[in-house]
């Protein structure tokens, strides 16, 4: 994650909330990148960084354990990425701390 003190993403596309509620993250397609913001403690309510993702991303969820989140991206191109992030191609999957 890259830590945010000015910059907070552009053209909001959807939110998710992490499974304990405390954390939102909000998928920003016009900045390709999803912004951690924590609902509770000092740093609640801002975004405390962004998750750099693939091309234009559309929506974020996560595995049923909450291990991994899964972002969908709207323009890159179908089928695996055997070359990861080495052409056009991207999936992207982040394992939050």
């Amino acid at each position: 994650m890259l830590p945010s003190p000015r910059y907070t993403g552009a053209a909001t596309f959807a939110v998710t909330l992490s499974r304990d509620g405390n954390t939102l993250y909000a998928v920003n397609s016009g900045a390709n990148s999803i912004a951690v913001i924590p609902l509770t403690g000092r740093k609640a309510n801002t975004v405390s960084g962004l998750i750099p993702t693939a091309y234009e991303p559309h929506d974020v969820t996560f595995s049923a354990d909450g291990s991994w989140m899964y972002i969908i991206n709207g323009k890159s191109s179908t089928g695996p990425n055997p070359d990861h992030l080495a052409g056009a191609t991207a999936t992207s999957a982040f394992q939050p701390s």
